[in-house]
């Protein structure tokens, strides 16, 4: 019953609304409860441009040592060599960017908590 409920508004913005536990008595019965807005990251743009940076690092690598033979004679085509190092560096960039966005929730967290915001009227 105490618990805080987020809501989302806008994108990137959760609003947390905390119910009174003791209602005013000289409160009107419609009155507004405090809400505390919170910034948070996209995570989505952070995941894409990690697969975004991840693919065209793939081509550079694939520009600069696609076309060498392997050890047992195959030549593999720049398009495979492109297609297996854009999927396996677009993974790894998904993650990293993943872990970008959480680091950057985390601090904005942080800074909120610092700065010690009591709330603020909801947005109509």
């Amino acid at each position: 019953a105490g618990a805080l409920r987020p809501a989302r508004r806008r994108p990137g913005t959760v609003v947390a609304v905390s119910p009174d536990p003791s209602p005013d008595p000289r409160e009107p019965q419609g009155a507004a409860p405090t809400a505390r807005l919170q910034r948070s990251p996209r995570f989505t743009v952070f995941i894409v441009t990690g697969i975004v940076v991840a693919v065209l690092a793939a081509a550079v690598v694939t520009l600069v040592f696609g076309r060498s033979g392997g050890r047992d004679g195959v030549d593999y085509g720049l398009g495979a060599v492109f297609g297996y190092l854009a999927v396996l560096l677009g993974l790894i960039g998904a993650i990293l960017g993943g872990l970008v966005a959480v680091v950057v929730a985390r601090r904005l967290e942080r800074r909120a908590a610092r700065s010690g915001d009591r709330g603020t009227p909801p947005p109509r």
